[in-house]
């Protein structure tokens, strides 16, 4: 998740340097890009109801599916007006998370697979990290995985033994 409030000169409402230069404070862009994921896609929405950080919008941008998605999405879009749906032509992955980017309103932005879950605590606890260290541009954390059906289990990998493997680094980073 990350993506400071950028600055712009730009006047000009279509330009893409004024809409960055219009991000709310604290809100946190969900991004959401699926294709074909209606049987998955509830889960992935309810584990971003289910933050304990309250302050974000969740944008599905919907790669051209032929099943379901839509509807699934629909059920979401009615019960929470955080949730927007936005739909585009088959234009793979990049375009979707693209799309995503330019309709997203927050000063924060964490990506999120329309396959995968986020714990609770997520965006709480790296939105106070990135508020309390103005340094910092970029905070990420360490994956589990999850079989499908099985939502509960954490692992560390899919393949025995189930250990970390994943390094752990930090650093001030680039200056640029």
């Amino acid at each position: 998740m990350a993506h400071k409030s950028l600055t712009a000169s730009s006047t000009n409402p279509q330009s893409p340097q004024y809409r960055y230069s219009a991000r709310e404070p604290g809100l946190v862009s969900v991004i959401v890009p699926t294709f074909n994921y209606g049987h998955l896609i509830g889960e992935t929405l309810d584990s971003v109801l289910n933050q304990t950080y309250a302050h974000w919008e969740c944008i599905v941008v919907d790669d051209g599916s032929t099943d379901n998605t839509r509807e699934v999405v629909e059920l979401y879009l009615k019960a929470d007006k955080r949730i927007r749906y936005v739909y585009q032509g088959n234009k793979g992955l990049s375009a979707a998370r693209n799309l995503g980017l330019y309709e997203s309103q927050g000063a924060y932005v964490q990506f999120l697979d329309s396959d995968d879950l986020i714990e609770s605590k997520k965006l709480a606890f790296q939105v106070g990290y990135l508020e309390q260290h103005s340094d910092v541009d970029l905070v990420y954390s360490a994956v589990r995985f999850f079989r499908t059906g099985q939502p509960d289990e954490r692992r560390f990998s899919m393949r025995e033994p189930d250990a970390k493997w994943m390094p752990e680094s930090s650093g001030s980073g680039m200056k640029c």
